[in-house]
């Protein structure tokens, strides 16, 4: 009895590994990069897009059949991963018509602020059905320029601003770097950190007033322009106001894998008040 069930349950995790194995051959990655020489702190735009390549319709329930979307880049030798699971995650199914393709739009210096280091880059998507069975995308190249010279102070103290942990030390410092380097490359992403910081430390008012008057500034550009709408959505949604978290959301600028995601949750949450 003990030798059945033991056949049983190796026959069982062996059809259920030929079963992913199938399904992964079923399904490609790709990864789109929209310029291949960026300027520092320039955006680095791209996009995941996943394709199913069978002729019947696939459910795809996250994190049941997709297990994760990950993102590989190396640089002088070194490399990272950057799991995506959270950020790339609806939280209903979507349906997958034969042919159909699914394409997550991203921002990578929104997430890799920190990203600087000039030379050539390599990056590739690879797409979890489990631990061991995946779809890998082509390798992508990119090239970041180096930072000019008047920015390395900048740089410095932007990194230093990065490695604060709590809200209140980010607030006091980011107060400050903002003062200290007006017309820095980095700004605007010490901007929307010390903004974060003041809507986690429950300051929505000066959270709000430090985005919307950045936001009067014309020189910004459309995706910083989003960026700022996003985190705005965020800081009314965290004081109460679901509904003015939805119009900015909701703004054409904003790119964001879980947006439309936001937009119906919050509406239903809104309905239910």
């Amino acid at each position: 009895m003990i030798i059945f069930r033991i056949s049983a349950q190796l026959l069982f995790l062996f059809l259920l590994q030929s079963t992913l194995f199938s399904q992964s051959k079923n399904f490609r990655i790709d990864l789109d990069i929209q310029e291949s020489t960026i300027a520092p702190l320039q955006p680095i735009l791209l996009s995941v897009e996943i394709a199913n390549l069978s002729n019947d319709s696939a459910l795809v329930r996250w994190p049941s059949f997709f297990w994760a979307i990950k993102l590989t880049f190396i640089h002088q030798r070194q490399e990272v991963r950057l799991g995506f699971n959270d950020c790339f995650v609806p939280k209903h199914p979507i349906s997958f018509a034969p042919g159909q393709s699914f394409k997550i739009p991203f921002d990578l210096r929104s997430r890799l602020p920190y990203l600087t280091s000039a030379g050539e880059y390599s990056i590739f998507a690879t797409y979890y059905l489990d631990d061991s069975t995946y779809v890998t995308s082509d390798t992508s190249l990119f090239y970041l320029e180096a930072l000019p010279d008047n920015e390395l102070q900048a740089e410095k103290d932007f990194q230093f601003l990065l490695q604060i942990g709590a809200p209140r030390g980010i607030i006091i410092k980011g107060k400050e770097f903002l003062e200290n380097y007006p017309n820095s490359i980095f700004r605007s992403h010490a901007l929307r950190i010390t903004a974060q910081a003041m809507r986690d430390h429950k300051q929505y008012a000066e959270s709000i007033k430090l985005l919307e008057d950045e936001l009067k500034n014309e020189g910004i550009s459309p995706v910083e322009k989003g960026l700022f709408y996003y985190e705005l959505a965020w800081t009314f949604y965290r004081k109460g106001d679901i509904a003015m978290g939805i119009v900015y959301m909701e703004k054409e600028e904003v790119v964001a894998a879980a947006k439309n995601d936001l937009i119906y949750r919050w509406g239903l949450e809104l309905e239910r008040r």
